[in-house]
């Protein structure tokens, strides 16, 4: 074995021993994601090196031979760097859509086209043409497997929504105010309705309750940075509430400002009910009774649910009242 190769040899054993050294001392960490990344890409990169000398010094099949595998190693050196880019530079994970992914599919392709050339056995003059043929097929195979196998799962786009309509899961009219809700954990929708047909139990009918639904298709919405929701008065509600909740991404959480006015004078707390990809989350407001006002600012703990409707609700002593709504947008 030439001095070289011995050299060669030497150092990929120690890369191999100090990656291993490397997992038992950093385990689970962005610097043993990098290290690993720097360690394959400098053995990719020297394997590349390893075998041009080779082909330059080769002729005829022997040549071709050290060039498929120069090739097949340069192609691997690539897409190993592109890994190196996104894990150690922008320090993020690659995109599960990933172009570079052919890269690691073709590669393989000059590897085996190589090794089916046999340069140390002789050839007849059929062999040629065969030989390019078999590597045509090979890269050919290759690609289709890549798009079969790869790009089928990474692009396809399922339609959950299709085929799922909201199902009546119940209907509850035993009288008493009830307001629309969303509950996201387990995609159930309360609308208020008034009895009807007549109640079986009770043969009484008129009374305000509410419809139970259940959306059968999964919640879907983009991270929200910024929403409004109008507040307006209820119909009915025997007052003239109005006011605005606003929702603003701060840090890593969305933060609600509410401001509301005309609250009955005989409420004693306020507080606002809105949806979001959590749960329903109550938010306790301020009152000012000198001038039947309700401030107040916290944050969310998910996103609001863009379409779902935030309420204003007072506690005017004999129970919580829905006084404003507004459609969240």
């Amino acid at each position: 074995m030439a001095t070289g190769s011995k050299l060669w040899s030497v150092g990929v054993i120690g890369c191999l021993a100090v990656l291993a050294l490397a997992t038992l001392i950093l385990p689970h960490s962005f610097q043993l994601t990098a290290f690993s990344d720097v360690i394959q890409c400098f053995l990719l990169f020297s394997g590349t090196l390893l075998f041009v000398p080779r082909a330059l010094r080769s002729s005829g099949r022997m040549r071709l031979f050290w060039s498929l595998m120069a090739l097949g190693m340069a192609l691997w050196f690539f897409y190993q760097s592109l890994w190196v880019y996104f894990e150690v530079w922008l320090r993020q994970d690659v995109p599960d859509v990933f172009a570079g992914d052919i890269v690691l599919f073709l590669h393989i392709v000059p590897l085996m086209a190589a090794v089916a050339l046999r340069p140390h056995v002789p050839r007849n003059e059929y062999a040629a043409p065969l030989g390019h043929l078999d590597f045509t097929l090979l890269l050919f195979w290759w690609i289709y497997i890549y798009v079969l196998v790869v790009m089928s799962w990474q692009n396809a786009v399922v339609d959950a929504f299709a085929g799922a309509p909201a199902e009546l899961s119940g209907l509850i009219c035993g009288g008493g105010g009830h307001i629309i809700g969303v509950d996201p954990i387990t995609n159930l929708v309360y609308l208020p309705t008034s009895q009807y047909p007549l109640d079986p139990a009770t043969n009484t009918s008129g009374l305000n309750g509410v419809a139970v639904f259940r959306d059968t298709g999964p919640l879907g919405q983009a991270p929200v940075t910024q929403a409004q929701a109008t507040l307006a008065a209820i119909p009915g509600s025997g007052g003239a509430a109005a006011g605005t909740v606003q929702f603003t991404l701060v840090g890593r959480r969305i933060r609600l400002t509410a401001t509301a006015s005309g609250l009955p004078s005989t409420g004693r707390a306020a507080w606002v009910t809105v949806p979001t990809t959590v749960t329903n989350e109550f938010l306790a407001c301020a009152v000012n009774p000198t001038n039947n006002t309700a401030g107040c600012s916290e944050d969310l703990l998910g996103d609001p649910l863009i379409g779902a409707v935030a309420t204003l609700s007072v506690d005017s002593g004999s129970g919580g009242v829905a006084v404003a709504r507004g459609t969240i947008r």
